[in-house]
């Protein structure tokens, strides 16, 4: 018996990048029960914005198709037809890989439905940037700094370390601790963020974050999440929530249900070890962990918009420390701090194109 053979062709029409791409083309494993098959030929990399077009080739008794439609995520992806060919746009779906189903109608009530992979990377080069010094500010070298925020001219600050994780309010100017919390011995403090009068903080690994009013550190509740607890952050009426690979959690701040989810992307490919989080006039920064770069994303899509560099920002100072780790914004002074696990310094700085 003659198999339908369904092919689909993607060429994708390149808006932001004009160099020369790749061909490949790969072939689905189709279970036995159907009698069609997946072949995708398409340019790669597949970049978000590009147009993907398909064209479909049946079982020759079958003179024409009566229809094609297709879901992302279980919402449907919009999809306009040419002549016989059909074409939607990537800004429909989101940046990573994911899957896709395509459904075929045919004649005589016949229906074929097929998974196929996708994976989409970003068409921007970030901007690159440096950074100036503007002060610096002694820090708690004893504190490793897993969150960071200001708010009413106090730092908070969550440090890790099972034994010596804590919740602290810092004095900006002096450094010094003018209020503490420890957590328990079990738990590793993580990622911060101020919501509405609570602070929320994660835990690295035990699954469970901790809500404390702002004012007393009196702990008012606890939480529950499946993954690694790493960065935090307040968006909006949303969390952000990080968990050292190339996802961020959007998360209700009041349930903490998982509302939604993006994968983080540059030019080259995925963007893991995202760490400390902090919203700058709606764009996400993130320290990517053991290295010296924050990167700026677009939290509406994954895009890493930009690159900072902040290689050399301790100076002279030779003293034992961990990894840079730590970011506040001042929205009331547009002022940007930074600091790392284990400094003694932190940096109030300014951002230079390159």
């Amino acid at each position: 018996m003659k198999n339908y053979t369904i092919v689909f062709i993607i060429a994708l029409l390149l808006s932001f990048c004009q160099e020369k791409k790749r061909i490949h083309s790969e072939t689905y494993n189709t279970p036995p029960s159907l009698e069609t098959k997946i072949e995708i030929q398409n340019l790669s990399p597949l970049l978000w914005g590009d147009t993907i077009l398909f064209s479909i080739i049946a079982k020759e008794k079958y003179t024409s198709i009566d229809s094609v439609s297709a879901s992302f995520q279980q919402k449907e992806i919009h999809i306009l037809q040419k002549n016989d060919k059909w074409y939607l746009n990537s800004n429909q779906l989101k940046l990573g890989k994911y899957y896709i189903q395509i459904r075929i109608y045919l004649p005589e009530n016949k229906k074929e439905s097929h998974s196929l992979l996708l994976e989409i990377q970003s068409p921007v080069i970030p901007i690159k940037y440096t950074y100036e010094k503007i002060n610096t500010y002694p820090h708690d070298a004893s504190a490793y700094t897993q969150g960071l925020l200001i708010h009413d001219g106090y730092f908070y600050e969550s440090t890790g370390l099972e034994g010596r994780s804590t919740l602290r309010k810092v004095d900006i100017k002096t450094g010094n601790v003018v209020q503490k919390k420890a957590l328990t011995y079990e738990y590793f403090g993580e990622g911060l963020t101020l919501y509405k009068g609570n602070l929320i903080q994660l835990t690295w690994r035990s699954g469970i974050g901790f809500v404390y009013d702002k004012e007393t550190f009196e702990q008012k509740e606890t939480f529950r999440y499946s993954q690694e607890g790493w960065g935090l952050t307040t968006w909006d009426s949303v969390l952000i929530m990080s968990d050292g690979t190339e996802n961020l959690y959007f998360l209700d701040p009041v349930s903490f249900a998982e509302k939604s989810r993006i994968q983080v992307y540059n030019k080259q490919g995925k963007v893991t070890e995202l760490n400390e989080l902090e919203m700058v006039d709606d764009k996400l920064y993130a320290n990517i962990y053991t290295t010296d770069i924050i990167v700026i994303i677009d939290p509406k899509t994954g895009i890493v918009e930009g690159e900072i560099d902040m290689k050399g920002i301790m100076g002279n100072d030779t003293k034992k420390r961990d990894v840079l780790n730590g970011i506040a914004w001042d929205s009331k002074k547009n002022t940007l701090f930074v600091t790392g696990k284990l400094w003694a310094s932190l940096f109030e700085i300014q951002l230079r194109k390159l």
